[in-house]
């Protein structure tokens, strides 16, 4: 029996990972990590995009499917094998990243330290790190595919003005009843929110980084999806949950012979 140093489930590597190539399909849609375009370019947004190339044993596969194939490096970063380079956080997406010379003040949005990818294969979550960061502001942040719901047709808004229009007639405004409506609860200033501490760099994180489960719809039928990086947080619907869930495929160097003969 001859087996491939990437089988996951005997040869562990660096924070959970198998050692070699692997692919990451996201339990929730089906898709799997690709760079965009197959692009080696600084900056290229990696996706979650459908299987390419089914077949697991490397000499077997389809050079083009190459984009949808990673492994990690000693350092904990996560590694793309076609454009051989890491894969960084921007705007609270993935993207290719070139290494940097370090400049200063150091570290800044274009040289910093590359985050540190770590998987758990009990819950089966990808947690990102971002080194540098003192203990107190270092939060584990997790991967999440996000849902995309089909494009509103005509008759969608027909029906929401339908429903708009009937409730208007039931539920009439406080200001008609003599009742005063609710003030805000924030009194906070443009100029108080930007003075406000953020721990994490804002060039690494998008400006919405919690998860909510409460809008579950992903059937948009166009076939790339995104992801991002959010706050691990307890989440109640199995969908929500499925979506921060993810498959690592390991990538055989040979085929695997069983007792049967067959690979």
């Amino acid at each position: 029996m001859s087996r491939s140093t990437a089988n996951y489930d005997q040869e562990p590597g660096v924070g959970g990972w198998p050692l070699g190539y692997f692919m990451l399909r996201n339990r929730g849609n089906g898709r799997v990590f690709d760079v965009a375009t197959g692009s080696a370019a600084d900056g290229t947004d990696v996706i979650l995009f459908p299987l390419k190339e089914p077949s697991r044993v490397l000499s077997l596969r389809d050079p083009e499917a190459d984009n949808q194939i990673f492994f990690i490096d000693l350092d904990g970063n996560l590694c793309s094998k076609a454009a051989g380079h890491a894969v960084d956080v921007e705007g609270g997406k993935l993207v290719i990243r070139h290494r940097r010379p370090i400049s200063f003040p150091f570290p800044n949005s274009f040289s910093h330290p590359l985050p540190v990818f770590e998987y758990s294969p009990t819950d089966q979550r990808i947690i990102v790190r971002f080194p540098g960061q003192t203990s107190a502001q270092d939060t584990p942040r997790m991967l999440v595919a996000v849902p995309k719901r089909r494009p509103r047709t005509f008759f969608d808004s027909v029906g929401e003005t339908l429903t708009a229009a009937a409730t208007t007639v039931v539920f009439a405004p406080l200001a008609l009843t003599g009742l005063a409506s609710p003030k805000p609860t924030s009194t906070a200033t443009v100029d108080d929110m930007a003075e406000a501490d953020f721990n994490l760099r804002d060039h690494e994180l998008d400006a919405q980084d919690t998860l909510s489960d409460e809008d579950n719809a992903d059937d948009d039928p166009e076939r790339q999806r995104t992801m991002r990086i959010v706050v691990q947080e307890s989440l109640h619907s199995q969908e929500a949950v499925r979506r921060t869930q993810w498959e690592v495929i390991s990538i055989l160097k040979e085929k695997v012979v069983t007792g049967s003969g067959r690979g």
